[in-house]
């Protein structure tokens, strides 16, 4: 596992997936709707549409594979694989097209850590069927798909309205933090072109989270090439990328943060570690200025994954 991969399944253990939303009134009527599964007794929905559309990922009968669903109208449908054990709904977006991470039955791929399982994994766009069945790979690599969906739920999503998609995939190079694993970087599709994001300061690992319609994307990077002597990992900082520059959005005070949604005005959603990367909290990132969300009451940590066009973040997860 890579250590920058290691170092977000160390945040995801603190992370409770429980949405609360700011600015409501003392009193709120809501309806919360069970979506069903599979066949199986796990399901988790990761991006809704403005349509009402949710997308997300479910476990087959049995409970040992689980496949990317889209659910509407009270109907939940398996999206399937690539011909592999395992898929993940990471995102759709308002015309309904989602974008799906997907083990596929062919093996023989670079060792990495973005597959869940040693087969070959790669991303398809589904819209009643497989609308797009291979968004491709970087130059030399061999997979594409998610990590961050599964660790946090998604915030924004993997793809957009204007029909770009992001993911991450693998590069020909070995990891020298993590040998023999190979390097990922994170990628921007459009219309069968793949552009491969880079990473904050040159360094060998970085992950894409979420996308928003004018097309920036927002992850998480390695910030130094070698461990830190305290962490034993590389240091992760999110990143926003736009137009091809790539920008670190810093930290609350420790050494790690994560960007993992972003609306249409480029206002961040995320989670840092604070002084001393024993606690997290929630930020809110925009024009430059990280600010800490705070916790609930009575709480210590909290985790923000998106944030609405109208400006206001998601609330503080309970961790």
């Amino acid at each position: 596992m890579t250590h920058l991969k290691l170092s977000r399944v160390s945040a995801m253990t603190l992370l409770a997936i429980l949405a609360i939303t700011t600015h409501l009134p003392a009193q709120v009527k809501y309806t919360v709707t069970d979506l069903g599964t599979l066949g199986g007794t796990f399901s988790q929905a990761n991006t809704i549409n403005n349509r009402g559309q949710v997308v997300g990922t479910s476990s087959l009968r049995g409970d040992e594979v689980a496949h990317a669903f889209l659910w509407e109208h009270r109907q939940i449908t398996d999206l399937g694989t690539l011909g592999g054990p395992i898929s993940v709904g990471a995102g759709i977006n308002d015309s309904g097209e989602v974008v799906v991470g997907a083990d596929t039955d062919i093996f023989g791929g670079l060792k990495n850590t973005i597959c869940a399982t040693e087969a070959i994994c790669r991303m398809f766009i589904w819209k009643n069927g497989l609308e797009v069945p291979d968004l491709g790979t970087l130059p030399g690599g061999t997979d594409a798909g998610i990590f961050s969906i599964i660790a946090f739920g998604a915030g924004t999503g993997l793809i957009n309205n204007s029909h770009q998609a992001a993911g991450t995939a693998d590069l020909p190079r070995v990891d020298p933090n993590d040998v023999p694993f190979a390097i990922s970087h994170p990628f921007l599709w459009r219309k069968g072109l793949i552009r491969d994001l880079g990473t904050l300061h040159d360094c060998n690992n970085s992950d894409a989270n979420a996308i928003n319609d004018k097309g920036q994307v927002v992850g998480v990077s390695e910030t130094t090439p070698n461990p830190d002597p305290e962490l034993n990992f590389p240091p992760v900082h999110g990143f926003l990328w736009d137009h091809g520059v790539m920008r670190d959005l810093h930290t609350l005070g420790g050494k790690l943060s994560w960007a993992l949604g972003v609306n249409n005005q480029g206002q961040i959603a995320g989670v840092s570690t604070l002084p001393g990367d024993l606690l997290v909290e929630a930020f809110l990132w925009d024009n430059g200025v990280l600010t800490d969300l705070g916790t609930l009451p009575g709480d210590n940590q909290s985790a923000a994954n998106a944030v609405r066009n109208q400006g206001d973040k998601e609330a503080p997860k309970q961790l």
